[in-house]
């Protein structure tokens, strides 16, 4: 279920909600992303603050210090959040004038499966390579099974 321009301006009806349910598979999502960390963490922050439709309208003040960032930062992770297409932010549209910011959750969930799925991928070619008897030890108990030929060094006496 996904929310457009119109749905967002008529949401005023959530404008004196403080709190609201988060949605904790967005945020999962985002966690699994393979993205630079620190917009990675403005936009779990976000998920933080979502609904399951990826609504949130925290403030920028809020964002910046949850993700230990100044405002100038937080401002040039949004934008490259939103040229990227991760999110779309409707500004001053939220309550007390804050922007509204959706999150693109389709893309996020995608973008995770994908994820998930590669380094899967690669964990199960990491197995069949090693998987390979070449490379496997022989068990402890293998190797005392076998007795060992000890030369002796030590010289007769004369």
């Amino acid at each position: 279920m996904g929310l457009g321009l119109q749905d967002v301006e008529h949401l005023h009806f959530y404008a004196g909600i403080e709190e609201f349910t988060m949605s904790v598979e967005i945020y999962s999502n985002v966690l699994d992303l393979d993205m630079d960390a620190r917009r990675k963490l403005v936009l779990a922050v976000l998920a933080d603050h979502a609904d399951e439709d990826g609504l949130c309208w925290p403030s920028q003040a809020l964002l910046a210090r949850r993700a230990s960032i100044s405002i100038r930062k937080l401002r040039d992770h949004l934008r490259a959040l939103e040229r990227e297409g991760w999110l779309q932010t409707f500004v001053n549209k939220g309550p007390r004038e804050v922007n509204y910011y959706l999150l693109n959750v389709p893309k996020i969930a995608e973008a995770a499966r994908l994820t998930s799925q590669r380094i899967t991928e690669e964990k199960e070619h990491k197995r069949a390579k090693f998987s390979d008897a070449a490379f496997v030890t022989p068990d402890c108990a293998d190797a005392l099974s076998t007795p060992a030929k000890v030369k002796s060094t030590a010289h007769s006496p004369l």
